[in-house]
C-alpha cells in the first residue's frame, strides 16, 4: 500500500503463513491510519509514516513474526501487538510527543523501542518467559515502561537527555534489568518480584535519582552514580 496526502485510511489482514505486509504513507501526510493483521506464521509487516498525527497498529498472531514501524513527525502513534512465540517488534520514531505501545503474550519473543526527540514515550508489557525488551530514548522529557512479567527475561533502557524517566516492573525469577541514563534530572525506578533477579543502574550528569525495590530471595542490585546532585535508594526484602 502507497498513499500519499493527508486523512488516508489503510487495512490490511493476510491469512496464513510466509506473508508480507508492507505500507508507506509519506511525504509529511496528516491524520494518516495504517492497520495491518496477520494470523499465521513467519509473517512480516513494515509501516513507514512521514508527518504529523499518523497512527500505526500492528497485530500478528501466531509465531515467528516480524513487525516494523517507522514515524517521522509529532503527535504519531504507534502500537504493535503479538501473541505467541519467537516474534519481534521494532519501533522507531523521531519527532515531538510520539507514543510508542508494544504487547506480547509469548516466550521467546524481543521489542525494541527507538525515540528521537522531545516528550515520547513508550510502554512495553510482555506476558512470558526469556523475552527480550530494548528502549532506547534521545532527548527531553521522555518517559519509558516496561513490565514484563515470567522468569528469565531481560530489559535494557537507554535515556540520554534532560529530565527522562524510567519506570521497570519485573514478575518472577532470574531477571535482569540494566538502566543507563546521561544528562540532568533523570529518574530511574526498578522493581523486581522474585528470585535470582539483577539490577544495574548507571547514572551520569546532575541531580539523577535511582530507586530500586527487590522483592525475593538471592538478588542483586548495583548503581553507579557520576557526577554531582545524586540522589540513590535501594530496599531488599528476602534472603541471600
Amino acid at each position: 500500500v502507497d498513499q500519499w496526502g493527508n486523512h488516508n485510511d489503510s487495512y490490511t489482514e493476510q491469512k496464513g503463513d510466509y506473508n508480507d505486509a508492507f505500507t508507506y504513507q509519506g511525504y509529511w501526510g496528516i491524520g494518516n491510519k495504517s492497520e495491518i493483521w496477520q494470523f499465521g506464521d513467519k509473517n512480516d509487516s513494515y509501516v513507514y509514516q512521514d508527518g504529523f498525527m499518523n497512527e500505526a497498529q500492528n497485530e500478528q498472531i501466531g509465531e515467528d513474526n516480524w513487525s516494523e514501524i517507522y514515524q517521522r513527525g509529532e503527535f504519531n502513534y504507534g502500537g504493535a501487538g503479538q501473541y505467541g512465540e519467537d516474534n519481534w517488534s521494532i519501533i522507531d520514531q523521531k519527532g515531538l510527543e510520539n507514543w510508542a505501545l508494544t504487547f506480547q503474550n509469548g516466550s521467546d519473543n524481543g521489542s525494541i523501542v527507538l525515540q528521537d526527540g522531545w516528550r515520547n514515550d513508550s510502554y512495553v508489557d510482555q506476558f512470558g518467559h526469556n523475552n527480550f525488551s530494548e528502549v532506547i530514548q534521545k532527548g527531553w522529557f521522555n518517559d519509558s515502561e516496561v513490565y514484563q512479567h515470567g522468569g528469565h527475561n531481560a530489559s535494557l533502557v537507554d535515556q540520554d537527555g534532560i529530565d527522562n524517566n524510567s519506570f521497570v516492573s519485573q514478575h518472577g525469577g532470574h531477571n535482569g534489568s540494566e538502566v543507563y541514563q546521561e544528562g540532568m534530572w533523570n529518574g530511574s525506578d526498578v522493581y523486581q518480584h522474585g528470585g535470582w533477579n539483577g539490577s544495574l543502574v548507571l547514572q551520569t550528569g546532575m541531580m539523577n535519582y535511582s530507586f530500586v525495590d527487590q522483592h525475593g530471595h538471592s538478588n542483586t542490585s548495583y548503581v553507579g552514580q557520576l557526577g554531582m546532585g545524586h540522589g540513590s535508594f535501594v530496599d531488599q526484602h528476602g534472603d541471600g
